[in-house]
């Protein structure tokens, strides 16, 4: 989950939200950035939603060798069980839920939930057309004046950074909150 400051600008957000914000993670993985953003929410209500398919395995050939080695050493079967895991070895999983999907089913899943959320952070495909479609299905989420941010924004998954170009070009977010690494956050 990226360098040491993207951890703890991810951590800021969170934090910065109101208490009992409500959360989505795009993309959870192993939890990490789940855990971070958890960590960050103030009040007894807050939550975040972490949407994965929990498979865990990349198309790209070095990233499915280090994903393995990683589940090794988490002495993990899969990405789901790591998960859970890594929350309850923090003693966060009364502030998260796993939801085992894909990002477009889930949407349509949750769809209740549309305007109500503080804060949702994309990490999932990093191809251009499932960013671009993930920021389509998403941003209606978070409520005006929440946040959407976006890990991978400006590194070699440059269909993640032009996604998010063109959609700032369209007007979709407002503002920009800020940029640590390779995480860009707006303000919607």
């Amino acid at each position: 989950m990226g360098s040491l400051p993207e951890r703890g600008y991810l951590f800021q957000l969170a934090s910065d939200l109101p208490a009992n914000a409500q959360a989505i993670e795009v993309g959870a993985w192993t939890g990490a950035a789940t855990c971070i953003i958890a960590a960050g929410l103030k009040g007894d209500e807050s939550r975040i939603l972490a949407i994965d398919n929990f498979r865990g395995m990349s198309t790209r050939a070095e990233e499915a060798a280090s994903y393995r080695r990683l589940l090794t050493r988490l002495r993990a079967r899969g990405t789901l069980e790591a998960f859970c895991s890594n929350l309850a070895a923090l003693g966060l999983s009364s502030k998260s839920e796993p939801v085992v999907s894909d990002s477009l089913a889930a949407a349509r899943t949750i769809e209740a939930k549309k305007g109500a959320i503080d804060f949702v952070f994309i990490d999932a495909d990093h191809s251009y057309e499932a960013c671009k479609a993930d920021i389509l299905a998403w941003a209606p989420f978070v409520k005006r004046g929440g946040i959407l941010a976006f890990h991978d924004f400006g590194s070699r998954a440059d269909g993640v950074t032009r996604a998010i170009f063109e959609e700032t070009k369209a007007g979709r977010f407002g503002g920009i909150v800020g940029v640590e690494g390779t995480i860009i956050a707006f303000r919607m």
